[in-house]
């Protein structure tokens, strides 16, 4: 048995059914093609795409109506019902995986965030900007005096202790007998030794003599930036000097460059 179309283009819209459209306002587009309302396509047209909605909640129903058969008002209704249900599971859908989609990402920041944390390295020390008095007393160099022999002691000419030639020749030769924990003993030429480390490599106490002589984080290993101890001869350095020298393993004849 054929169903007759209880409709044509040119019939009137029922008034029970010519009201707004949730399905064609929500889905735009997509209920256009579904119900032969082409016109919906317009959506995609720049500046007329935002108002088309609108336009298919309010006229969707009358075009429906009149684009598409039906066998009756209530086979209308019931097809445009579950337009609406369609439209609904849709949104909140995206609702739901929006929402998700934002936590994840959060949770996902967050956790980068505490690992950045706990594992950034900590603050350098800094001792490129920092001044010594060299006319202060040094702890360091204290410590070296009291826990150096008597035979590392520079003894100089024309000083108290210098009656005894060889003792003086002793002196100025002879390394530390003994090294303050901290501090490496050089092997051979003590410049030669140091020369081979970088200031980062060097321990604290290491740090300390050579920051007495004017060496820090920035000078180090540069043939530019000398401090002024570098070209001061033995007897013009200052105790504190000489001692800070004599702990990193020189003495007058190999700092003065001595054959």
């Amino acid at each position: 048995m054929n169903i007759t179309p209880v409709q044509s283009s040119n019939a009137a819209v029922p008034a029970e059914i010519d009201r707004w459209n949730w399905g064609a306002f929500l889905l735009s587009w997509i209920w256009g093609i579904g119900n032969n309302t082409f016109i919906a396509l317009l959506t995609f047209v720049p500046v007329v795409g935002f108002f088309m909605p609108f336009v298919l909640g309010a006229k969707g129903n009358a075009w429906a109506w009149k684009n598409k058969e039906w066998d009756s008002i209530e086979h209308f209704k019931a097809v445009q019902r579950k337009w609406v249900l369609w439209a609904g599971i849709f949104y909140l859908f995206f609702i739901v995986l929006t929402t998700g989609v934002f936590f994840i990402t959060h949770f996902n920041l967050m956790k980068e965030q505490a690992q950045w944390e706990t594992t950034s390295p900590a603050p350098e020390e800094k001792t490129s900007d920092k001044q010594v008095d060299i006319n202060q007393p040094n702890p360091a160099s204290n410590a070296a005096e009291t826990t150096t022999a008597p035979a590392s002691k520079i003894v100089t000419p024309g000083t108290s202790g210098t009656s005894d030639n060889s003792a003086t020749q002793t002196a100025t030769t002879a390394p530390p007998a003994e090294i303050r924990a901290g501090v490496r003993v050089p092997k051979g030429d003590p410049e030669s030794f140091w020369e081979n480390f970088e200031w980062d490599e060097l321990s604290a106490e290491e740090k300390k003599l050579w920051v007495v002589l004017g060496w820090n984080g920035r000078n180090w290993g540069s043939d530019t930036e000398t401090p002024a101890s570098e070209g001061t001869s033995w007897d013009n350095l200052s105790t504190q000097q000489q001692n800070a020298l004599t702990s990193l393993g020189y003495n007058k004849k190999i700092w003065n460059k001595e054959e």
